[in-house]
């Protein structure tokens, strides 16, 4: 059963409400901490506005359960050993057991989405959706996260950048017996994933041969992700510098770029090809764009144009892909 316009309404203003206050907590806490998270989610955001097929406020809705359920489930999980004793800051806990809690905790609310959103619909968001959701989920756990954070401190950022403005904000380094040691930061990470899942269900759906062996993508993009942050964290539990023999961190933010590109170009294909054969839908969105440019000449912004044209993409995005 498909939401009324009213219900929709009402999530799209809870989703705002709820991200300004958890948004607000956090520039009240470290301001600079925001901007790190924020930065990223921007990109992202415009990165993926002519392929996703998912709109702005299911991403902030997803930023929240990213705070809610996947911050809710980690928390859940470390009071639950600590009543039975176990002491979570251990070498073994804190280092192997709660870097694959955090992984899972991240991506579970994108799959359950993911799921609810198939049963529904009986078609899965695109490879742009997975990693729109996916980075806004974790960087709602992030934001969890750093409320936490006291006295941290990393004395640069790592990865692709113009200047001083690194693409990858949260990727945040160490040196460590002189070499630049890092962990990509959680939005990424979870974002990377996404883009397994995502590409893993294009492969099942693209190449008969892959069908049965779709899953490997996510499998393989959450190992890497959950090995890195497992030796991340054991250079803090006992100066273990076993990361450095994968490259310390450093080839994370390069493989993400590569893939995020291979994606894009993907989903903007089956789009295009879309248009290509209901040349219809292209000569309305050709026309609209060109309603809202003349707009602006005339100095003024037709938002509602706007917002219909968005809409009208985000499903040639979503057919084009399921097709």
């Amino acid at each position: 059963m498909k939401l009324s316009k009213t219900t929709n309404n009402i999530l799209m203003v809870l989703s705002l409400v709820g991200v300004v206050m958890i948004l607000l907590s956090l520039w009240k806490h470290d301001a600079s901490y925001f901007w790190i998270e924020a930065w990223f989610v921007i990109e992202i955001l415009v990165l993926t506005v002519l392929t996703r097929s998912m709109g702005a406020y299911r991403g902030l809705l997803m930023l929240a359960q990213g705070v809610f359920i996947g911050g809710g489930l980690t928390l859940l999980v470390g009071q639950g050993l600590k009543l039975v004793g176990v002491d979570i800051d251990a070498g073994f806990w804190s280092s192997y057991v709660f870097p694959v809690v955090e992984e899972l905790a991240k991506i579970a609310p994108v799959v359950l989405f993911a799921y609810l959103f198939y049963r529904k619909e009986k078609v899965w968001p695109n490879i742009s959706d997975f990693l729109f959701l996916a980075v806004m989920a974790g960087a709602g756990f992030s934001m969890f996260e750093k409320y936490f954070w006291e006295g941290i401190y990393f004395p640069f950022t790592y990865g692709p950048h113009i200047g001083d403005l690194y693409f990858f904000s949260d990727a945040l380094g160490i040196n460590v017996a002189g070499e630049p040691f890092g962990f990509i930061g959680h939005s990424a990470a979870t974002g990377l994933i996404g883009l397994g899942i995502g590409f893993g269900l294009y492969c099942k759906k693209k190449f008969k041969a892959c069908a049965d062996w779709w899953w490997l993508t996510p499998v393989v993009a959450f190992s890497w992700v959950t090995l890195e942050h497992v030796l991340s964290n054991l250079y803090y539990s006992n100066g273990s510098e076993a990361l450095l023999a994968i490259g310390g961190g450093m080839l994370t933010p390069w493989i993400f770029l590569a893939v995020m590109i291979g994606a894009l170009c993907v989903d903007f294909k089956a789009s295009w090809k879309f248009l290509g054969e209901f040349p219809r839908f292209k000569k309305e969105l050709a026309s609209d764009w060109k309603g809202i440019i003349k707009g602006c000449k005339k100095g003024h912004f037709a938002f509602k144009k706007a917002w219909v044209l968005c809409k009208k993409v985000r499903f040639v995005n979503l057919i084009g892909w399921n097709r």
